[in-house]
């Protein structure tokens, strides 16, 4: 295939950056691009800045890392937070299905709401997401009053 003329843009744009093409073992290269990163340059940049003299910026590098560190700590609160709720709902959930199975049902079935109260009592998050579900069906002013019996004054 021959080779095409170049337009005029294209020949002043290599004339004013020419390429520099060197080899060198993978890990200084690897070691030239995690320094340029570190900066926030680019291979080039970076490459003109040392031939410049050019110092890190200490203080910018500093808060590049703090930003990213504070990110990727808050993404992961983010996720604790989110399995600590959904495992508190889960077992809200679960606890007043079986309240309410209990408020349904006829005396003498297996389930202690005694227990269950005391269990709620015991763990207010749990409590409000069983409180929230029973009062949507009509077992509110029950669960509160199993719970002001089980010991729970504020209930």
């Amino acid at each position: 295939m021959p080779n095409r003329r170049k337009p005029p843009s294209r020949l002043r744009y290599e004339a004013e950056h020419p390429s520099l093409t060197v080899r060198v073992p993978a890990e200084v290269k690897a070691r030239i691009r995690a320094a340029a990163e570190a900066e926030g340059l680019s291979v080039s940049e970076w490459v003109q800045a040392q031939v410049g003299g050019h110092v890190a910026d200490a203080a910018a590098a500093y808060e590049r890392g703090r930003a990213e560190g504070y990110g990727a700590g808050e993404q992961a609160g983010y996720r604790k937070g989110r399995q600590a709720g959904e495992e508190a709902g889960r077992w809200g959930g679960f606890v007043a299905g079986l309240l309410e199975a209990r408020f349904l049902a006829a005396k003498g079935k297996a389930v202690d709401p005694d227990a269950l109260a005391q269990h709620l009592l015991q763990h207010p998050e749990q409590r409000a997401v069983a409180e929230a579900i029973l009062r949507t069906r009509g077992h509110g002013t029950e669960l509160a009053r199993l719970l002001r019996r089980a010991g729970g004054a504020g209930a």
